[in-house]
């Protein structure tokens, strides 16, 4: 009967990955709805050039080579959701958040999805 198996291997796992993605939008979406509900601190970690073409204008722009450097100037306690141009960056501005004890923290991902 599944003789061929196979051949349905890569349809269904770009599928199931489809999917995978569609329900992580809506997860990220929603957290971040939440987040700004507890005023959150928007922080888009592009470069200033990204950042001037289109921003959130709620957001406040240190870029990721800069993080490390301007935390001290944020409360630990508040939530913060970091943004960028794919949520690759974020990703990573997010661990190094993370790594300086701040709990609440969000990779907001692309800067849109802050709007």
């Amino acid at each position: 009967m599944f003789e061929n198996y196979q051949i349905y291997i890569i349809p269904i796992s770009v599928f199931l990955f489809f999917i995978w993605k569609v329900i992580n939008a809506i997860i990220v979406r929603k957290k971040i709805t939440a987040f700004k509900n507890m005023n959150a601190i928007i922080i888009d970690v592009r470069t200033k050039e990204e950042f001037q073409t289109s921003s959130n204008p709620n957001s406040k722009n240190i870029p990721l080579d800069l993080i490390e450097a301007n935390l001290k100037n944020f409360d630990p306690n508040k939530p913060i959701i970091v943004c960028c141009r794919s949520g690759h960056r974020s990703g990573i501005a997010a661990k190094i958040i993370r790594k300086h004890g701040f709990q609440k923290v969000l990779n907001g991902g692309p800067w849109q999805n802050t709007k």
